[in-house]
């Protein structure tokens, strides 16, 4: 199992992300390590950027879980979701490090999967880019340090349903990417975007998701 990451090691990455562009530096940063090892297992995921700091991680979560081809791979945005849990919770409950277990953590994305989210996904992160700065201090300190990690709980138990309607993902992933964006550029606009479309999710979990289907699955078709 894995014992966690490494704060050491990571704590000198966490500076190289660059707060006007985030969203392209940090998926240009996964694909380069991908490229360093072949693929990108989910314990380096979780090394790289360190345990400190839970923003670069869900715009991360959230992009693999919302950016077509790896989103549409099953079980992969379910991945995601539990990756999210288990981090978020950690680091709200104060941990200096994220415990995994080895079976996940082992998990890996190929170089080709993570170079051609990067192609079809920069477009739209150089967007988002250029929206960046920061305002609404409120919406970034304070209570919102504890609300944010929370709320992004609740949105990684809405991934595994949401796998079961076709780019329903999308909807947490991006709201996680925005939720992201807010502590990694302290910029409260995002903050409240990702709260606005992490709220949606309750709308495709009651009226969309084929819970007959979901029952199925987990009832062994009884």
């Amino acid at each position: 199992m894995n014992g966690g990451t490494d704060e050491g090691g990571a704590g000198g990455q966490e500076d190289e992300i660059d707060e006007r562009h985030p969203t392209e530096s940090i998926l240009h940063r996964a694909v380069e390590k991908a490229r360093e090892d072949g693929d990108l297992s989910v314990d380096e995921l979780l090394g790289m950027f360190g345990s400190r700091s839970l923003g670069p991680l869900l715009i991360l979560f959230g992009l693999i879980a919302a950016v077509p081809p790896i989103g549409g791979i099953p079980l992969v945005p379910t991945t995601m979701g539990v990756l999210t849990l288990l981090t978020a919770s950690q680091l709200a409950l104060g941990r200096r490090s994220v415990w995994v277990p080895g079976f996940i953590g082992r998990r890996a994305i190929g170089l080709g999967k993570l170079e051609k989210a990067e192609a079809k996904a920069r477009k739209v992160t150089t967007r988002i880019d250029a929206l960046v700065r920061r305002r609404l201090h409120l919406l970034t300190s304070g209570v919102m340090e504890r609300v944010v990690p929370l709320f992004a709980c609740v949105l990684a138990l809405t991934m595994p349903p949401l796998e079961f309607v076709p780019f329903g993902v999308a909807v947490p992933g991006l709201a996680l990417v925005g939720l992201g964006l807010g502590l990694v550029s302290k910029d409260g606009a995002f903050t409240l975007v990702g709260l606005i479309i992490g709220s949606a999710t309750a709308a495709l979990l009651i009226f969309i998701v084929p819970w007959e289907k979901v029952g199925e699955l987990f009832g062994g078709g009884a």
